[in-house]
């Protein structure tokens, strides 16, 4: 056998659990009882399973989760739109395009997967890339659960890290939350290294407030928190912060007026696919990332021209943390890792919904477990330093704020492309062996934490690409074992009641404090809060008691329904309980007491809330137009979200020319050019969106952008320099 591709490590070897020889394995697999046979005796199919890997791994699932996560699990697992069984989910949906609908059934017992090396990163440990697939398979078949991260803001000013209870205490959860704390690390100018953030964490959480027999900087700064410039890959960011010349009191009242928005706005990394391909059993995937500011303040409180001036300000910091959030390698590693995510999620839901079939965890490298997968659940708060040039952001030295953001994923995807048929047209059909063999090799290894298993590169012309391979074995019913293993226990947790008035009210008071607490608890305001928050199970168990014409009931003070409020705030599994009770999903907001406003999918367009407007266009939501004549796309495209272009594109190519139901009738590209959203202008170029339109007063993007004053949008045509748009000629005004 050919030489294995490893090397010893100690210092960062990971806590793994010991297995059987693959050998052995596959002998237990064969020796397993038929389906038939412990039809009637469900434990003895599981008892005389557990020599197997995937049920050991799985057998004690729950013990790591407390009475409330496992309840916020088994709403969640009911009322996810995308993988919860028809059974359960009684509505029509829509899968998403591109992969998930597209993937083509082959016959092979494994699938090959490519993906560009990234030279600037370590290489890839086939162990942690087992992990990740692992965690997905149980997330995708058994819990129905998909990655997502947002930081809500407790009343104590910490941050609770907001994710699915599927991935508590997983390699991927811990790695999204690492990546969004560096993310807003580099945002604020302050960080504190994972391993004191958790250990501050849990002293704030049991107190609340810093140690009175010190100052609060000084507490802050025993724990750890430092200024970004100390640490040596970000010693140069704030040099990259490149805010337009402006006078001290536009500087001034520009800094006041974000900082009054600040509650509301927030940092996301979205990742996504640029492409993929099949060919037979073999598939290529290219990932990417962008980094987006979001505004959650409603129109009616922040208007366009207002919107302008602060996306504007936005902006700055946007480009900031574009150019600089990458110049740490451990950065780069996590978004490399994010980005496999997002394809092996997007394969793992095809592979169920079109194959039948199931990645063999027995055929995969040793569960890591202990601390090497602990998460945070809550981060505590920052403090700007005292005199630090490197705070970008105008908050007032010394003072203690929580953080805002979090991680998203895109699933839907274009069309799968030749490429993969294309680059391997006339070569061997061995090309992959060799690589392969290594993969398989290292399951014959003896077990060793301190063993680095990298991902086999194969080169083809000329460009190099990680290989890996992953068995796969049919799907039905509870077949593999291990989803019997985990059915019981969740059929075992809803047995047991945990959720009653008590228990609400004390997590209101954890999360919003004692006195919004207490006013939470009159069921039409606990209902709102805990659509806005996300809190599932608490919103089920209230939505349960209120007549379904409550649940579509607008609030008198903004006209707003629960769908709305999930909607903005990106709660999909609120918006499948509400489905599933009967709301409508194309409820429309009232303005000025008049049901003519916005529908949930106008309202999660303009927020960018990317999963809920996937979950609100997969249960067939209507483009509809607002009362200002706005469909979805035009909302997205003004408030400057690629995402959400992208995903209404890949849903409806047609909306790309829709024009609005006003006297001007602009398109999206012209509202982009309105509002100096640069990045959807050039996203909606990219798909060929029409750049010469004029609207009803012969107005271009040009125009548009000048009389704006957004100088970015211009400087991006003068470089286009484009026949249908003569930027100098339309400028210059002959």
């Amino acid at each position: 056998m050919e030489r294995m591709h490893t090397k010893q490590r100690a210092a960062t070897a990971f806590n793994v659990q010991r297995r059987l020889p693959s050998k052995q394995a596959s002998r237990a697999r064969h020796a397993s009882p038929s389906a038939s046979a412990g039809a009637d005796r469900p434990d003895l199919v599981i008892q005389n399973s557990m020599d197997q890997i995937s049920v050991r791994n799985v057998y004690d699932l729950f013990s790591k989760f407390d009475k409330w996560e496992v309840t916020e699990l088994l709403t969640a697992r009911e009322t996810n739109w995308l993988l919860t069984n028809a059974d359960i989910y009684k509505t029509p949906t829509e899968h998403p395009t591109g992969l998930i609908r597209q993937l083509q059934p082959f016959s092979e017992s494994h699938i090959d997967i490519l993906f560009p090396v990234d030279d600037d990163i370590p290489l890839l440990d086939t162990r942690e890339v087992h992990q990740l697939l692992r965690e997905l398979t149980i997330a995708v078949y058994s819990l129905n659960a998909q990655p997502t991260l947002s930081l809500e803001a407790n009343f104590d000013l910490s941050s609770t890290c907001q994710i699915p209870t599927a991935f508590l205490d997983t390699r991927l959860g811990q790695i999204m939350i690492n990546c969004d704390a560096w993310l807003k690390s580099v945002w604020h100018g302050v960080f504190m290294s994972r391993e004191k953030r958790a250990k501050f964490a849990d002293r704030w959480r049991h107190t609340g407030e810093a140690s009175i027999t010190r100052s609060v900087l000084h507490e802050f700064e025993a724990a750890g928190l430092q200024d970004i410039s100390q640490d040596a890959d970000y010693s140069e960011a704030k040099n990259s912060f490149q805010p337009e010349p402006k006078s001290e009191n536009q500087i001034q009242s520009d800094d006041q007026f974000l900082a009054s928005y600040a509650d509301d706005l927030s940092m996301v990394l979205t990742l996504h696919l640029d492409q993929v391909s099949q060919l037979k059993n073999c598939l290529m995937f290219n990932g990417n990332y962008t980094i987006q500011s979001q505004i959650k303040t409603i129109q009616e409180k922040l208007d366009n021209q207002q919107f302008q001036r602060l996306k504007a300000l936005l902006q700055v910091h946007e480009n900031y943390l574009r150019r600089t959030f990458t110049s740490k390698t451990e950065v780069r590693k996590y978004i490399y890792l994010l980005e496999i995510t997002c394809f092996l999620f997007s394969l793992l839901v095809g592979l169920k919904r079109r194959m039948k079939k199931i990645p063999n965890l027995n055929r995969l490298l040793p569960m890591i477990i202990g601390e090497d997968v602990r998460t945070e659940r809550e981060l505590p708060p920052f403090m700007y330093m005292k005199k630090r040039s490197t705070n970008i952001f105008p908050i007032e030295e010394e003072t203690m704020f929580h953080l805002h953001g979090g991680i998203q994923f895109e699933y839907e995807t274009g069309s799968l492309s030749n490429k993969l048929s294309e680059i391997l047209n006339g070569k061997n059909e061995s090309l992959l062996d060799a690589s392969r063999r290594t993969l398989y090799g290292y399951l014959d290894l003896p077990n060793s934490p301190n063993m680095e298993y990298h991902v086999p590169i194969v080169e083809i012309d000329g460009k190099k690409y990680y290989h890996l391979v992953v068995d796969i074995e049919p799907y039905y019913g509870l077949s593999p074992v291990w989803l019997r293993v985990i059915q019981k226990s969740v059929e075992s947790a809803a047995q047991k009641r945990f959720l009653n008035e008590t228990v609400i009210y004390e997590m209101y008071k954890k999360y919003f404090g004692r006195k919004k607490a207490t006013y939470y608890k009159n069921p039409e305001h606990g209902l709102r809060v805990s659509a806005q928050r996300g809190l599932a199970c608490i919103f089920q168990a209230l939505a349960r008691k209120t007549p379904p014409s409550g649940l579509s009931k607008p609030n008198l003070r903004d006209g707003l329904t629960l769908m709305h409020y999930a909607a903005i705030h990106n709660r999909p599994i609120i918006i499948g309980i509400l489905i599933l009770l009967g709301v409508d999903v194309n409820v429309k907001s009232e303005v000025n007491y008049v049901a003519n406003g916005g529908t949930p999918l106008h309202f999660a367009c303009r927020h960018g809330s990317l999963d809920a407007a996937s979950c609100l266009l997969g249960n067939l939501a209507a483009i509809q137009i607002d009362h200002q004549g706005w469909t979805p796309i035009h909302h997205a495209a003004f408030c400057d979200h690629v995402p959400i272009i992208r995903l209404l594109y890949h849903k409806h190519q047609d909306l790309l020319e829709q024009t609005t139901k006003d006297s001007l009738h602009s398109t999206p590209l012209l509202l982009a050019a309105t509002s100096g959203a640069l990045d959807t202008v050039q996203c909606l170029v990219s798909l060929h969106a029409n750049i010469g339109y004029k609207d009803e007063l012969g107005h271009t993007v040009i125009h548009l952008a000048a009389s704006n004053l957004h100088t970015n949008v211009i400087e991006y045509f003068i470089r286009l320099n484009s026949r249908l748009v003569p930027t100098w000629t339309i400028l210059v005004g002959k």
